[in-house]
């Protein structure tokens, strides 16, 4: 091997390579650990330029996470998955991202979760069905929170709950009336409190209630109540109270110790009805 020149040389350029990665390296976290890198501030700024209400330096240095890691490190070394995590376990966070900004900074971009709901078990409920952590008192600040509730056993009950949210919002509109409360019964039943105090009964959709009217949806009781409701409103000149929607040919109505039942009686009187509940 001794005499073999281009085995020799082959060795020596190696060796050669190696000494210098050594070096390399060796400079490369010599500059590293220069105070001049290590990390001095950090920018927490909203998704798309949007204000923060909620999440804030010192919300975020109070997180135990944040202080097990430890916001110390320099440019090169911290490590952005790890921090993102972190940032992530901040209450009121909801996506966070983290990046380098030359010589010793980072940026941290946060959304905030919107709070849209209280749920039974003490967690929140954000514009977009998920449940998270946070201090009710600070969603407050933001408006009055509604109360949305579900099965327990069902993970995705607050994400079923907040998209009937959404679409008796738009069928609610023309009535000028909002969703105050919202529950998913163990049966998969709804029932909706309004602002204005009126409770109703909506049932399970068609295809979960053997009962239902062949093809009736929700919507399509929801809708035939909101076309019926002001002339009804008009005809009892009386508050309603509720109004059940469980009744495949119309709907009851109580006000005032008052009931009508089917839509087209509810429309001229009031009286007693029939039918059979959805």
């Amino acid at each position: 091997m001794w005499h073999n020149a281009k085995l020799l040389n082959l060795i020596a350029n190696l060796l050669f390579a190696a000494a210098v990665l050594v070096l390399v390296g060796g400079v490369l976290r010599w500059i590293a650990q220069r105070p001049m890198f290590v990390l001095r501030e950090i920018d927490v700024v909203g998704q798309s330029g949007q204000p923060l209400r909620h999440v804030n330096l010192p919300s975020i240095r109070a997180s135990a996470l944040l202080q097990e890691r430890q916001l110390h490190g320099s440019f090169f070394n911290v490590n952005l998955e790890k921090m993102r995590v972190a940032f992530e376990a901040v209450p009121w966070v909801r996506h966070a991202s983290v990046r380098r900004i030359w010589p010793n900074r980072l940026q941290v971009q946060v959304e905030e979760h919107q709070a849209l709901a209280a749920w039974p078990d003490g967690r929140l409920v954000n514009s977009f069905g998920e449940l998270f952590v946070a201090n009710p008192a600070e969603a407050e600040e933001d408006g009055d929170l509604r109360e949305f509730s579900g099965p327990q056993d069902q993970a995705d009950a607050a994400m079923q709950v907040t998209q009937r949210y959404r679409q008796l919002q738009q069928w609610l509109a023309p009535l000028q009336r909002t969703v105050q409360t919202l529950s998913l019964s163990e049966r998969n039943g709804w029932h909706v409190v309004l602002d204005d105090g009126m409770q109703m009964e909506l049932g399970r959709e068609s295809r979960e209630s053997p009962n239902a009217q062949a093809g009736e949806s929700i919507q399509a009781r929801v809708l035939r109540y909101v076309a019926a409701a002001p002339e009804v409103t008009r005809t009892l000149a009386k508050k309603i109270d509720s109004v059940d929607l469980r009744y495949p040919n119309g709907f009851a109505i109580r006000a005032a110790g008052l009931r009508v039942m089917n839509q087209l009686e509810a429309r001229m009187t009031v009286t007693t009805g029939r039918g059979r509940k959805q």
